[in-house]
């Protein structure tokens, strides 16, 4: 079984004009009592309390195992169900409190900073990806060669990986690394788990370790405050705000069906260099498809330099456009002929087929000699019963109707 690892680092950073000092802190053997989870000592003079705050398809299989790192905390998490979905979430909240070894009065943390590293997916697009989500509000730092999608609302910072898989954890490897910084806080609320497929009780390893990681310092050229889709008519209205952007080049838009596979459809000049609220927006004027009513969006920030980052996806419902792309067939029932009368706007007519109540193919006509957007199809060789005509035209698009031959 494949062990999927957050390492998550939390430093708390104490800084005055000329220096900075990052303690290691020490994770080793929690004790339970009354529902709280107590590492004592993680510094000195300093416990951390941590409660199980949330939960969805998840459970706790075991609050520590450091066999990877010493000081780490390392929960396994079950996911108590099975998930079919691409979109689904399987999560663990946490809450970590600082607080006086003595007392248990909080203890604020001049900076802490959650470092998520090897933050990676499955090596496919059809299960599952590993996110992580930390509570608002912080500092985001990018990191050189990151696969992992970054996104924020008013609530959360989310982090999303991407299909890479990597073997094992790392902390050099920043392919699957990310970082965002606290001030002056003594709470930090996590939910850890998987967006996609699932299996029942599969167990996973999670871990975070509390130290400094330095060298991943370096800050994300983009601030995305929010990304939402709403419908105007039959439009899709994408709307996004950013507070901070440097060296952003533009934001291509991407559309999805299922909720894995994107393709651009359209982009939006970046102002590029700013330190104050923006506003984007971006109509997908044609967002209907004929077979879902599902539709998801994503962006993609576009650095100067060709980098690239990922927002959140955003998702909305549409009718079908097989909903709304019909075609009449009369006289029905019919005898000998039957007539197609478009009554919607399809394009050039390149298929249509007839199949009986059994699913069998009846007859293909390749290329109809369409007369405007009429068709007549001799049925006098058909036996008496029902029948399924399907029509296609030149951009994949269907509809279907049913008739009565007598």
């Amino acid at each position: 079984m494949k062990r999927l690892l957050y390492l998550v680092t939390l430093l708390t950073i104490v800084s005055n004009a000329n220096s900075q000092t990052i303690p290691s802190y020490r994770f080793r053997k929690p004790i339970l009592e009354s529902g709280i989870w107590k590492f004592k000592s993680v510094l000195p003079g300093v416990d951390a309390h941590l409660t199980i705050t949330g939960s969805k398809n998840a459970s706790l299989d075991k609050i520590d195992d450091s066999t990877v790192y010493a000081y780490a905390w390392q929960p396994n998490v079950k996911f108590t169900n099975r998930t079919n979905n691409n979109n689904d979430s399987s999560y663990l909240e946490f809450t970590i409190k600082f607080v006086d070894k003595y007392t248990f009065a909080p203890l604020t943390q001049s900076l802490l900073a959650t470092t998520i590293i090897d933050c990676d997916g499955p090596g496919n697009s059809t299960t599952f990806r590993e996110f992580i989500r930390t509570a608002m509000p912080g500092n985001v730092y990018a990191v050189p060669s990151s696969t992992i999608s970054i996104a924020n609302d008013s609530k959360w910072l989310y982090f999303k990986s991407g299909t890479t898989q990597f073997s094992n954890i790392d902390t050099t490897n920043y392919g699957a690394m990310a970082q965002v910084n606290y001030s002056n806080v003594n709470t930090l609320v996590m939910r850890v788990g998987v967006l996609g497929k699932v299996s029942a009780n599969d167990v996973r390893q999670f871990s975070f370790y509390f130290k400094g990681f330095n060298e991943v310092l370096t800050p994300l050229p983009v601030q995305l405050n929010s990304f939402d889709v709403v419908k105007r008519d039959a439009k899709a209205v994408l709307k996004w705000t950013t507070s901070s952007e440097e060296h952003i080049k533009n934001f291509e838009v991407t559309r999805s069906y299922d909720g894995i596979n994107f393709e651009t459809i359209g982009s939006v000049s970046a102002v590029g260099f700013s330190d104050r609220l923006l506003n984007y927006e971006f109509i997908d004027h044609n967002p209907q498809n004929q077979n879902s009513s599902n539709v998801f969006y994503q962006l993609k920030v576009i650095e100067s330099s060709q980098k690239v980052y990922m927002s959140s996806v955003v998702q909305i419902k549409l009718e079908p456009i097989a909903n709304t792309q019909t075609f009449s067939v009369f006289p029905n029932p019919a005898i000998d002929k039957i007539q197609l009368e478009m009554n919607a706007q399809f394009d050039q007519i390149v298929m249509i087929t007839i199949m009986d109540a059994n699913g069998q193919l009846i007859r293909n006509i390749i290329e109809p000699s369409m007369n405007g957007k009429s068709f007549e199809i001799d049925i006098q060789e058909l036996k008496n019963g029902l029948y399924f005509i399907d029509i296609t035209d030149i951009n994949g698009l269907s509809a279907s109707q049913k008739f009565l031959k007598r």
